[in-house]
């Protein structure tokens, strides 16, 4: 799986995300994106951002934005007032796993004006099948 590997000042690296090893995680992970940075500002980005999310209980996701497929999204929440917005769909999100950085993630949906708030990404492992069969 050839997904860039973004370092924190925006510019591309040679490295490339691993596919993911393990079907649960937790903790903290990374995401990337050229979206919106301020609520109410319609303006993207110029420079490619990167943001640390926590994995949050799917049920927290539910209870914002109704029913979620548990096997095929994760929540999460930015940390320290991060945030995915618009611009940021289909971002990646990776977290390290024993040294190598696994793409856990794609960026989905938040809610609406980007408030520092919960977001929910589409799990890589849930289409790791259907990945290795086509690429």
């Amino acid at each position: 799986m050839h997904i860039p590997l973004f370092t924190q000042d925006g510019y591309g690296s040679t490295n490339s995300l691993c596919p993911p090893s393990e079907k649960t995680y937790t903790g903290k992970a990374l995401t990337t994106g050229w979206g919106r940075y301020l609520p109410n500002v319609t303006d993207i980005s110029d420079k490619l951002k990167i943001a640390e999310m926590l994995l949050m209980p799917i049920e927290d996701c539910i209870a914002a934005y109704g029913e979620l497929d548990r096997n095929k999204q994760l929540c999460l929440k930015g940390k320290l007032g991060a945030k995915v917005c618009s611009g940021d769909s289909g971002g990646p999100l990776f977290q390290y796993v024993d040294g190598y950085a696994e793409a856990i993630g794609i960026s989905s949906f938040g809610a609406p004006n980007c408030p520092d708030s919960l977001s929910v990404f589409t799990s890589v492992a849930a289409y790791h099948d259907w990945i290795d069969q086509y690429s």
